[in-house]
């Protein structure tokens, strides 16, 4: 049997994934960026009736390799402080410079006026070490159509979240149990329909600010946590070019779902009122 997943980690080409799907996100904010009904009319926005675009699928992407290769290091490394200190090195670096370079160099170079004072310097430091993404006030790209400095750290505390996530599972003995992964990832997807069909997306307060937006989470986790989910059944995942098909098919035609029950209900309305 083929297996989805190659047992040689130069096999998995992780990384040509990861570069094909930073240039979806980079089409996609292009979109945001450039025109005024932003990644609305982006070819993929348009294909999957506006419920997901390039970048979302890739970032939905991205956590999911995220969750493979997390858990995979999680259950390798020696102790928990190892599996907590190479995951503090593998954010903090490039977040911090990133970040930095953003207020630092980015809010002074394309802002007519910004408040670089010591207060927001300390401030700003602060809140980027505890990955709250903070800008010091300012009227950066004032003219854009968005004037996100750098849009893509969104997901950095969201990330280090799942890290500690995976630390918890493995605390609790529950990292290599694949039945209990399955069971919070169904969670997640349950509390998402739950929200969309009433229409509520819950902030928590102080609660979303400290852990982060909880919408958002029933959206990244179970994304990141499948990926966890496919290390765990590495061994027995079939690669077959009809089950991609079959998986895109269905996730076209749930896309289209309700526009077709909207469109059948009609007819059936008005062949009934003739």
């Amino acid at each position: 049997m083929r297996l989805l997943i190659q047992s040689e980690d130069r096999l998995n080409n992780l990384d040509a994934l990861r570069l094909m799907m930073a240039i979806g996100v980079i089409w996609s904010h292009s979109f945001a960026l450039a025109l005024p009904q932003g990644e609305t009319i982006e070819p993929i926005s348009i294909l999957t009736n506006g419920h997901y675009n390039a970048g979302n699928i890739a970032v939905m992407v991205f956590f999911a390799i995220s969750g493979f290769l997390i858990c995979e290091s999680r259950l390798k490394s020696k102790s928990l402080g190892s599996f907590l200190g190479k995951r503090v090195r593998r954010i903090y670096p490039g977040y911090m410079a990133a970040s930095m370079i953003g207020v630092f160099v980015v809010v002074p170079l394309f802002s007519t006026a910004c408040d670089l004072s010591l207060g927001q310097i300390v401030k700003t430091v602060w809140e980027n070490l505890l990955l709250q993404n903070y800008l010091p006030p300012s009227t950066v790209f004032a003219r854009n159509y968005s004037t996100a400095v750098n849009g893509s750290l969104w997901s950095i505390p969201f990330e280090f979240g799942c890290y500690l996530a995976i630390a918890g599972l493995g605390i609790v003995g529950l990292l290599r149990n694949k039945w209990a992964v399955s069971a919070i990832i169904v969670s997640c997807m349950v509390a998402r329909a739950v929200f969309d069909i009433l229409d509520k997306k819950p902030g928590l307060g102080i609660v979303g600010k400290i852990f982060g937006w909880p919408y958002l989470w029933v959206f990244i986790l179970p994304c990141f946590l499948m990926g966890s989910l496919f290390f765990l059944l590495k061994d027995k995942i079939p690669r077959h070019p009809l089950a991609l098909l079959g998986l895109i098919g269905m996730l076209l035609f749930l896309c289209y779902a309700p526009v077709l029950g909207t469109r059948f209900n009609e007819c059936h309305l008005s062949y009934y009122s003739r």
